[in-house]
């Protein structure tokens, strides 16, 4: 990845890198104006593909092709940046006008944020060794198992509500997926998808899904302190985009990734 490069396109869009970790992009966007001149909203997410992720210098995804369309339509500046999960998710929760995605809106998450959606749908998975020989047919059966988990995640913390407690917890998703090849731990609660993507890299000697934990929704989870109105801007433009079909063609537009 060049160092502080920016790519400019016709919506006046700049990608660059983020310092030691990741990348940033800062979305200058002139839409219908829901929202009065307001400052930008600095937003932050993870690599989690296909939802958000680091392609090149841009940073791509469903949920990031949604919201970058909320604030084209709401005229909001949006300033983009990778981070691992939990430091995205601490700097939206300690920043004033910040949001993270994708976050999953959990009972004791719900006070904690302004929340915006849904924008996405995952299924969370658990996954093993290609090799391993234990039976999970039901979530009761990991109870005995190293679980790779992520602090603050939301997978983490519905496992944590049903009295789970043999974590192994990380800053960043893809250490659980190296600790999980190398035998660390036994189990990885992560997006299906993601974990398939991983699998498929890595071949036979990689992992497999042995469990599907639940479905989920994911959401913009915005700092208590975001002005309303830039909230509202959002929520109307998201209900604009799903009315008239938008959603549905950036879904199509991973469809490789979520129907391989």
């Amino acid at each position: 990845m060049k160092k502080n490069a920016v790519q400019k396109s016709h919506l006046n869009s700049g990608y660059r890198s983020a310092g030691w970790h990741g990348i940033a992009a800062t979305i200058w966007l002139l839409g219908t104006g829901l929202a009065p001149s307001v400052n930008a909203i600095d937003i932050t997410t993870e690599n989690n593909p296909p939802f958000n992720y680091a392609n090149g210098e841009h940073i791509a995804g469903i949920s990031t092709e949604m919201i970058t369309e909320m604030g084209h339509r709401a005229g909001v500046p949006l300033k983009i940046q990778i981070l691992p999960w939990a430091r995205a998710y601490l700097t939206a929760l300690n920043t004033p006008a910040t949001c993270v995605y994708s976050t999953a809106r959990l009972p004791e998450q719900s006070e904690l944020f302004k929340w915006i959606g849904p924008i996405a749908t995952n299924k969370w998975a658990l996954f093993a060794r290609a090799d391993a020989s234990a039976r999970i047919t039901a979530l009761a059966d990991a109870r005995g198992y190293r679980i790779g988990g992520v602090f603050y995640d939301g997978k983490y913390l519905y496992l944590k509500s049903l009295g789970f407690t043999n974590f192994e917890l990380v800053s960043d998703d893809d250490v659980n997926a190296a600790k999980l090849i190398a035998g660390r731990i036994d189990l990885w609660i992560t997006g299906l998808h993601k974990g398939t993507q991983i699998a498929a890299q890595h071949g036979s000697k990689s992992i497999k899904p042995v469990l599907i934990v639940r479905d989920v929704e994911y959401y913009l989870a915005c700092n208590l302190e975001t002005p309303e109105v830039v909230v509202n801007a959002l929520s109307q433009s998201l209900q604009a985009l799903q009315n008239d079909g938008h959603d549905k063609t950036i879904i199509r537009r991973y469809a490789r990734w979520l129907h391989p």
